[in-house]
């Protein structure tokens, strides 16, 4: 913005506001050019992303497969370090009776 003796002066790219022509008021000018600060205040890329950087960035997203073991007692699958929710067994020792589901038991 630059301050002329016959007003406002604003070249902002291939646009000019002047004061004086009837085209644009002093508080035209400021607005316009505050909107393009604010515009051109983004952050931009210089240069497009490859793919190749973009799948090393997308690298540790991948899920994971839940890690399931076999109950030693009747081979269903559980998680490890739970307690079996069909036999009620951990570590090759009744936990819970085996009449009662394991689902909602709290560990001790």
């Amino acid at each position: 913005m630059v301050a002329g003796g016959e007003g406002f002066l604003v070249f902002v790219g291939r646009y000019d506001l002047r004061h004086g022509d009837g085209s644009a008021t002093p508080r035209d000018c400021i607005v316009f050019y505050v909107l393009l600060r604010c515009l051109a205040a983004m952050a931009v890329p210089k240069r497009k992303t490859s793919p190749s950087r973009a799948g090393m960035r997308r690298s540790h997203q991948a899920l994971r497969a839940e890690a399931h073991a076999e109950c030693a007692n009747c081979g269903e699958l559980k998680r490890p370090h739970h307690v079996c929710s069909h036999c009620g067994h951990y570590d090759n020792r009744e936990v819970v009776a085996s009449g009662k589901t394991a689902k909602g038991v709290v560990r001790v």
